[in-house]
């Protein structure tokens, strides 16, 4: 069912609308709700990763789509990214892979150069997605609308009648309770109709689709509760507060009238819980009281510590290993702990800073320093704009910038899981589209600017 509801969808986009095809291919690299991978297994794909699929076709349809590829390197703050994620990659590859661990070459080209490859390429995808984004953003918005409301409602319908339609994980939350937990693998870009709505609800933007997306964005709030996940929560703690704050300070709404349009958002979204997951107002208040404690005391209701017993096992090893650090790999880290206390995946950034040491974490976080000065010239740019011009004029930019700068603020909310993309591939992906079209708009608004400078300089000579 879920193959046939794709396959017309996207058959729809691709006869309607002309840069489809490359958005298409974009949107299912970020594996949303873990469709890509579940249902374009390597048993389907003859042993190929979908990844490592739509990967080669991005950069076939770069060549094929009439993309301006110079543009691409006459513009200095691409360049300047994509090479500090190069000589990461680098580092990466030889130093954390090979030299640091004292590996074997069947052991580095396995482990490393195989089942890391898409940490270490995935940054590249920043290319077709900026180049994509120059062409067209408006395709992309409403692909990221339509297919989001789709997987969102059939994982609703799923969890709420208990039909096979949709794969999600189901949990008990605390031990001894019944209280379930739903959740993706992962979400990919689903989670962008939440910002998305926001902007387009309290900023008055006129859009294709704009009911469908404002549907969307409350069945993915609702989804991230009933996944009574606290990092989840955080991410989307930070993602509506940087909404909120960016889309009255760059749209210029009036604080009152903007927070008034904001509750009456959150009303519906409250109402539509109570109505969908009537118990999961109180299982979701108990969850927030959680994240509370074990940011105040360092334990939840229950007592549990989280993952803090992992701290002294990877402090150790920092303090052991400082500036390359440990490397991939177990055997070379100290018997005196536990070897799960070392696990990448669960403490990703004393994990990082442990395997790559303060060297590889400080060329690494010159690419977050690059993204924080690209997204204050977005900020400078934006707000010398005036509102009708930005909700006329710039529109899709500003929802994609917005959204954007939304993701990497409830990313960074995680406090913990910051850097899980040097290991997930799949979140290097995601970070690279969102950095991608960071890079466009401003290249896009930057261009638009100089135009409508020169229109209104002619007409004043005329």
């Amino acid at each position: 069912m879920v193959y046939i509801i794709i396959l017309a969808v996207s058959i729809f986009f691709l006869v309607k609308y002309k840069h489809s095809p490359a958005w298409l291919l974009v949107y299912f690299m970020s594996n949303p709700g873990g469709l890509s991978e579940i249902y374009l297994s390597k048993g389907l794909l003859g042993g190929v990763f979908y990844i490592d699929v739509f990967f080669i076709l991005s950069f076939i349809f770069i060549f094929i789509g009439q993309n301006n590829i110079k543009a691409l390197f006459n513009n200095r703050k691409v360049l300047i990214i994509l090479l500090l994620l190069f000589i990461f990659s680098l580092y990466k590859i030889f130093v954390w892979g090979l030299i640091v661990p004292d590996v074997s070459k069947e052991f580095f080209v396995r482990y490393c150069l195989i089942r890391e490859r898409d940490a270490i390429y995935g940054f590249l995808f920043i290319i077709p997605v900026y180049l994509f984004a120059m062409k067209n953003l408006s395709t992309f918005l409403y692909i990221l609308i339509i297919f989001d409301l789709i997987i969102l409602l059939l994982t609703i319908l799923t969890i709420v009648f208990s039909l096979d339609i949709i794969q999600v994980n189901q949990l008990t939350r605390y031990r001894g309770s019944e209280i379930i937990r739903y959740y993706f693998n992962n979400y990919g870009l689903l989670s962008f109709v939440i910002p998305a709505s926001i902007i387009v609800f309290a900023g008055k933007i006129q859009i294709k689709y704009k009911w469908i997306l404002f549907l969307g964005g409350i069945l993915a709030v609702i989804l991230i509760i009933v996944s009574l996940t606290k990092g989840l929560y955080l991410a989307l703690i930070g993602t509506i507060i940087a909404t909120v704050y960016l889309t009255i300070k760059l749209l210029k709404i009036h604080v009152a009238k903007g927070f008034r349009r904001v509750i009456t958002f959150g009303i519906i979204l409250f109402v539509s819980l109570i109505i969908i997951f009537p118990k999961y107002t109180d299982y979701s208040l108990k969850a927030f009281s959680d994240i509370f404690l074990l940011a105040t005391k360092g334990e939840t209701s229950e007592g549990d510590v989280s993952r803090y017993w992992q701290i002294p096992a990877l402090v150790h090893e920092i303090n052991e290993n400082p500036l390359f650090g440990t490397g991939q790999g177990y055997e070379q880290l100290s018997s005196d702990y536990d070897i799960n206390q070392y696990d990448a995946t669960d403490l990703p950034l004393l994990a990082h800073i442990m395997q790559y040491g303060f060297i590889g974490i400080f060329i690494y976080l010159l690419y977050y320093f690059k993204v924080f000065q690209l997204i204050k010239l977005l900020y400078k740019s934006i707000k010398s704009l005036p509102r009708a011009e930005i909700i006329n004029l710039y529109k899709y930019e500003i929802i994609f910038v917005i959204g954007s700068i939304a993701y990497f603020i409830g990313f960074l909310m995680r406090t913990f899981q910051v850097f899980i993309e040097l290991t997930r591939g799949s979140d290097r992906i995601e970070m690279s589209i969102y950095t991608g079209l960071l890079l466009a708009c401003l290249e896009r608004i930057r261009r638009k600017i100089l135009l409508n400078k020169a229109t209104s300089d002619i007409d004043t000579i005329k």
